[in-house]
């Protein structure tokens, strides 16, 4: 069985189940415009772009992992404020 289809002057000759599909595309063609178009993480307030090695020696490694382990925050954060009490402490 196949299905005539004609328009803007041309002419389509279609079977039922790919114009099944046609339709069943048409109409999912509007919910996909509804998505928006931005995926991911948004956007950080204040980045952090910079990136910046420390050598540790043992006991300093000890003692930053006691001081998150107890804190219950990562390294990097106890690094930051570390800096940020220097820094402060200097004024």
């Amino acid at each position: 069985m196949s299905i005539v289809v004609v328009h803007l002057d041309c002419i389509l000759v279609l079977t039922f189940w790919s114009a099944v599909f046609i339709m069943i595309m048409w109409s999912a063609k509007s919910e996909v415009m509804k998505l928006s178009p931005r995926t991911g993480r948004p956007k950080a307030e204040n980045p952090k772009n910079y990136s910046i090695k420390v050598r540790f020696d043992e006991e300093m490694n000890k003692a930053l992992l006691a001081y998150c382990e107890k804190h219950k925050i990562a390294r990097t954060e106890a690094i930051r404020k570390g800096l940020a009490l220097l820094l402060s402490s200097e004024k």
